[in-house]
């Protein structure tokens, strides 16, 4: 990439980058080797202790369209916000410092909008490699595109859970004044889930598998051991339910919110129970608590739960929280 090639910005490509010397490098060629060259990387050090800030800045001094942000570590959210505040470009594209994207995908991303007449929200598909895949990794695919245009209102099921599998009209995003949360896990699930339940715009899904998305190592497992780790994650999932609990149905979003419900309260009790395997009895407990003091507040159908009802409405109303507190009980009384 030329010096100084950034006077026209398409893309802003916003990267979150904690300890991620391994892989950052590789994440970064794969960027800086595509022939479409209209772009400013956004590179987020978010208080890593390895050597990735000195990545980093060593790259930005090769490059003038490499900004560097060094700031305390606040998480993947915070550090998204951080580069969404500092960006140019017409369209952005959040990252993540371990994955790559495929060697055409800027260009192939800026014809569709050209063709789409600037549509808000591109959404494509991803390709999961391994670190020992990575030299065999396929990085040409035949050019065969299904794809649909859909709105929010009319098919809300077209959102992904990923923000790295979409690119996002900058200013869409500013006049929405959406934000990633920086308390929750699962982030990224929180923004589309607003983004797709709170707006009506058009999107384009496209068949395409423009992004590599490195599976997760042994390493990186050990977060599935950690008892405030699952615990925060199981009231992520919780705080997700609760949300789509009362989001108003009708008759397109409903088998959209009915399955996100599900998956949700699935997902919270996974946590939950692997949780409760790390003997975290004052993380289990206060799942319990929460999930019972937050039911009382879920609408359904203009009702709202009462305290000497709560078995019985959870189950006539809200079958899947039912589901789960039960079973949480249950597992409590087990220990």
């Amino acid at each position: 990439m030329k010096e100084d090639n950034c006077n026209s910005l398409f893309f802003s490509i916003i990267i979150p980058v904690y300890n991620a010397e391994r892989y950052i490098e590789d994440c970064l060629n794969s960027i800086l080797n595509q022939s479409f060259q209209d772009f400013e990387i956004i590179l987020v050090n978010d208080g890593s202790t390895d050597s990735s800030g000195k990545i980093c800045d060593n790259y930005s001094l090769n490059n003038s369209c490499i900004k560097v942000i060094h700031k305390t570590n606040s998480g993947t959210a915070g550090a998204r916000n951080s580069g969404l505040k500092i960006a140019k470009g017409e369209y952005l594209w959040f990252v993540d410092g371990d994955d790559l994207i495929e060697k055409n995908s800027l260009t192939d991303l800026q014809k569709l909008v050209e063709t789409y007449n600037c549509i808000p929200v591109i959404n494509f598909i991803k390709i999961d490699f391994k670190d020992d895949q990575l030299k065999n990794l396929k990085v040409g695919f035949p050019q065969i595109i299904n794809s649909f245009v859909g709105n929010t209102k009319k098919t809300p099921d077209g959102m992904p859970s990923s923000v790295c599998l979409s690119i996002y009209n900058r200013s869409f995003l500013l006049d929405k004044d959406l934000r990633f949360e920086e308390d929750n896990f699962f982030e990224d699930e929180f923004f589309n889930l607003k983004l797709y339940t709170s707006f009506s715009f058009n999107f384009l899904n496209i068949n395409l598998p423009l992004y590599f998305y490195r599976r997760a190592n042994e390493e990186s497992k050990t977060s599935l051991k950690d008892g405030k780790s699952l615990y925060e994650k199981c009231l992520s999932k919780i705080r997700l339910f609760l949300y789509v609990s009362q989001i108003k149905r009708n008759e397109t979003n409903n088998d959209f919110l009915s399955y996100k419900k599900r998956v949700y309260a699935e997902y919270a009790l996974q946590f939950f129970e692997l949780c409760l395997r790390q003997n975290e009895e004052k993380y289990t407990k206060n799942i319990v608590k929460i999930i019972k003091k937050n039911i009382l507040k879920i609408p359904t159908q203009g009702t709202y739960f009462k305290a000497s009802q709560i078995k019985r409405l959870l189950y006539n109303l809200n079958p899947d929280i039912f589901i789960i507190y039960i079973r949480l009980l249950i597992l409590l009384k087990k220990k």
